[in-house]
């Protein structure tokens, strides 16, 4: 299926401090952290099966559209980079966490996944699972630490 860029609706979704579009079941997603008047881009997620149709590009100009709006100073962070609170321990190669995932578990989308840690490390090992294609009802988790 093809999406033309000015049929993308994406939306704010705060709570999990990130820009968002669904389609075919999938989700997009460009990831940010908001302290004071600064936004900071930090990761963009397009699953599969939604690329190729321009949804990064209209993820980011949605939320450039919505800084601007609301008079916020904006910090982007191109290129590939581990998501804020990545399993990648320090000294990794540079790598993001979704292509590293890909080349250790290549079968990740069969497999039932558990994970535990904090809050936010989970909503981004989440995020990246579902993005790489996997089922979330297969995605167990265990939490520790604040909800925030």
């Amino acid at each position: 299926m093809t999406t033309s860029p000015s049929s993308i609706q994406v939306r704010d979704n705060p709570a999990k401090h990130r820009f968002e579009y669904a389609a075919q079941g999938e989700r997009a997603v460009a990831i940010y952290s908001l302290e004071g008047n600064v936004i900071t881009f930090i990761h963009t997620l397009v699953p599969e099966a939604l690329q190729g149709q321009g949804i990064a590009k209209q993820l980011v100009l949605a939320g450039l559209a919505s800084a601007r709006e609301r008079g916020l100073r904006v910090v982007d962070l191109p290129g590939s980079r581990r998501a804020e609170g990545s399993w990648l321990g320090p000294g990794t190669p540079p790598v993001d966490d979704t292509r590293a995932l890909r080349l250790l578990v290549p079968d990740i989308a069969d497999r039932d996944v558990f994970v535990c840690g904090p809050t936010a490390f989970i909503g981004t090992a989440a995020d990246i699972l579902v993005a790489l294609g996997h089922d979330p009802k297969k995605i167990k988790t265990e939490r520790f630490g604040g909800t925030a």
